[in-house]
């Protein structure tokens, strides 16, 4: 088996995906091994180097619509942020009847 570069791995890489021939056909037609050819390459792209910044944008939203629950009753109203427990708000007027 010939010894290959990074660079000489890169470029079969380069020719391999310009080619539109499967993996198999292309090795067979440089006297690869198919098995050798797939783990060289999983072992140097995956080594290439990330990008250290993301281009990062900010998107303006609306604040959410705060709904709030209002009871009315002979109390008077009694407005609740929406965040309210369901829980708490059954007690609650389970503990007004």
């Amino acid at each position: 088996m010939k010894a290959r570069t990074r660079d000489e791995w890169l470029s079969l890489f380069k020719e391999h995906k310009e080619s539109g021939l499967n993996a198999t056909e292309f090795c067979k037609g440089k006297s690869l091994n198919p098995k050798y050819f797939s783990l060289r390459r999983k072992q140097l792209l995956n080594d290439e180097p990330k990008q250290a910044f993301v281009r990062a944008s900010t998107v303006r939203s609306a604040p959410p619509k705060i709904n709030p629950i209002s009871l009315q009753g002979r109390f008077g109203i009694l407005s609740l942020p929406d965040s309210t427990s369901p829980e708490w708000l059954a007690s609650f007027i389970k503990a007004l009847a």
